[in-house]
């Protein structure tokens, strides 16, 4: 339920706030060091609050429409803005992660106080795995990246996301640009694919599985839960269709072509790591999905061994009494 029901109450909290920040006389001067006219624009409801701190002027706050050109604007929320100015809200992981957008020399609002706070842990991830620096290099703020990195941050790596896309793009270019007819064209494909099934694949699920988290899963009841609901899954979306060739094959040998189907690792590894990459997964379900793989990798196989439908049944022996007749 949002805080605040129209721009008054808006103005009356956190422009009270704002009022009481400029006018005290001990953040007064680390203010002017941003040398700069800063702007919040609310919204829900819309708002707006001008601080004028520039260096050779007189602190003052203007609240609503305003002829002040701002330096830097800061876009949020009310209800984020209102979390921010009362503590409840790190600055630095509002920016990071997206809830406060700015716009403007980001150099001008480090120096603000009310922009950075010690003791904020910028190397924490948030709940999706990714870190302050890694969110803010997905919203495209290279200069809060910079900013995070020199206060402690790791340095983030590119998005998974855009590698993959990356390397479909680079073989795209490869199969275009290598269409003509050499002698040892059979050889260079055959070395690309020796590099890629020999040594990437295997890194990639090397390193999921080191990467794989069974403490979040663990941690958590529901995603335990979530394990054999995705196992069941998995086998009557992959494995069902077998069951359509059954009177082909007959039952057994349908029911064990079905669970060899339905045998997957590749897929929800992939979709773990694009899902958790996008923030639409948290770590405790790509877990558990991973683990649902797994699963089927090692139960689905010797279920459909255990079958034995290679061996046919014995067919009905003949009556040689009614064959006579």
């Amino acid at each position: 339920m949002a805080h605040f029901e129209s721009d008054a109450e808006v103005y009356d909290q956190l422009g009270g706030i704002l009022n009481k920040l400029v006018y005290n006389s001990a953040r007064r001067e680390q203010l002017r060091q941003a040398d700069a006219v800063v702007q919040f624009a609310f919204r829900e409801p819309d708002a707006t609050v001008t601080l004028d701190v520039r260096a050779h002027k007189t602190p003052r706050i203007e609240l609503g429409a305003t002829k002040l050109r701002a330096d830097v604007v800061l876009a949020m929320d009310a209800d984020t803005g209102r979390a921010l100015l009362t503590g409840e809200l790190s600055p630095t992981i509002a920016l990071a992660r997206g809830d406060v957008r700015t716009k403007g020399p980001v150099a001008k609002v480090r120096h603000l106080k009310l922009l950075v706070e010690h003791g904020v842990d910028v190397r924490a991830p948030f709940a999706d795995g990714r870190t302050p620096a890694a969110r803010a290099l997905r919203n495209g703020d290279p200069e809060l990246v910079d900013y995070l990195v020199t206060h402690g941050a790791e340095s983030p790596s590119a998005d998974p996301v855009d590698a993959l896309l990356g390397a479909f793009i680079a073989g795209m270019v490869v199969g275009i640009s290598d269409g003509d007819e050499r002698p040892n064209q059979e050889r260079y494909w055959g070395k690309l694919r020796a590099i890629g099934y020999g040594f990437l694949v295997p890194v990639f699920f090397v390193m999921t599985g080191v990467q794989f988290n069974v403490r979040a899963l663990l941690a958590h009841a529901s995603s335990l839960a979530l394990v054999p609901l995705l196992v069941l899954a998995i086998a009557v979306v992959r494995g069902g269709p077998a069951l359509l060739y059954r009177r082909r094959l007959g039952t057994t040998p349908a029911v064990a072509a079905g669970l060899l189907q339905a045998t997957t690792l590749t897929f929800p590894v992939v979709v773990a790591a694009l899902g958790s990459a996008l923030g639409l997964l948290s770590p405790a379900s790509a877990a558990a999905l991973i683990g649902a793989s797994l699963l089927s990798v090692l139960l689905f196989p010797a279920a459909a061994l255990a079958l034995r439908p290679w061996t046919r049944a014995p067919a009905p022996e003949r009556d040689e009494s009614v064959v006579k007749l």
